[in-house]
This record gives structure tokens, C-alpha cells and sequence, in this order.
């Protein structure tokens, strides 16, 4: 199965380096070199982008967070790609600063609450992930985003 998604990856990216690239670490006690790391991510999101594209809107597919279409799916990689990038950025005490329209769209899509908003959605995500607080909004220890589908126009 492994392999089925490393060739994807390969064609995702165009690989032309002589090894695949990687998708996930090797055992526990693998570290990835972080051009590989990010090589791994890049693949796995035009998968993602890829499945999305291809997938009607009417297609359902179970989540925990709740059966999602394929937009909430686009949505939930989005808040992966962000939080996640921020998480590692942040741990290497680096730069972090995603596009405003991006975190826009994602915070309408992925959390609908209202207590969400504020003038930088990306703020708002960070709070709506656990991340960072939200003036006069109390701190979230649990979240989860809404990949309920949206109706279909």
C-alpha cells in the first residue's frame, strides 16, 4: 500500500532525483533531513489537491471529525497544512506568516462559530486550534473543525 503512494507522490511532484521521496518517517529513531520532510509534505498535499479535483461534489467520505465532501476534506488539509507548518515553524523559531485570504476561507469553512471571528482570521485559527488566545473568548482545550458538507448550489 506503502509503495502505491510513494509512486503517486513521485508523479505529484514531478520527482526526478534519483529516490523516492518520502512520505513518513522510517521507524521511530528516523529523523527526515527537512528538505525531505518537506518534500514528503508537498506530495502528500497535491495528493490531497488531486483527489479533491478529481472527486465529484455529491462524493461523502467518513472523517471523525464527520463525514466530510470533498471540500471539507480540502478544508481539513488546509488547517493541517497551517497549524502544522506553524507548529514546526514556531519550533524552529522561524517565520510563520500564511496568506490572509487562505485563513479566510478556511476559518469560514472549517469553523463556522462565530466566536471564532476577529479582524485576522489567522489569529482566529490559531485560537480555534488551541494555539493562541482570542480576546473575550475563552481558551480551547478541545476543539474540532466542521467538515459537515455544504449545500450543494
Amino acid at each position: 500500500m506503502q509503495g502505491l503512494l510513494v509512486y503517486a507522490g513521485q508523479l505529484a511532484i514531478r520527482k526526478q532525483e534519483a529516490r523516492y521521496v518520502r512520505l513518513f518517517p522510517r521507524p521511530t529513531t528516523d529523523t527526515m533531513p527537512p528538505s525531505e520532510l518537506l518534500e514528503g509534505f508537498e506530495a502528500a498535499g497535491r495528493l490531497l489537491a488531486m483527489v479533491v479535483r478529481g472527486s465529484p461534489p455529491e462524493v461523502r467520505a467518513w472523517s471523525p471529525r464527520g463525514c466530510a465532501d470533498p471540500e471539507g476534506y480540502a478544508g481539513a488539509g488546509c488547517v493541517e497544512a497551517l497549524v502544522h507548518g506553524w507548529d514546526v515553524a514556531t519550533g524552529l523559531r522561524l517565520a510563520y506568516d500564511p496568506p490572509r485570504d487562505v485563513c479566510e476561507r478556511v476559518l469560514a469553512r472549517m469553523f463556522p462559530d462565530p466566536g471564532a471571528r476577529t479582524d485576522d482570521p489567522w489569529t482566529a485559527i490559531l485560537w480555534a486550534t488551541g494555539r493562541a488566545d482570542l480576546p473575550g473568548q475563552p481558551p480551547q482545550t478541545e476543539w474540532r473543525w466542521d467538515a459537515t458538507p455544504q449545500p450543494l448550489d
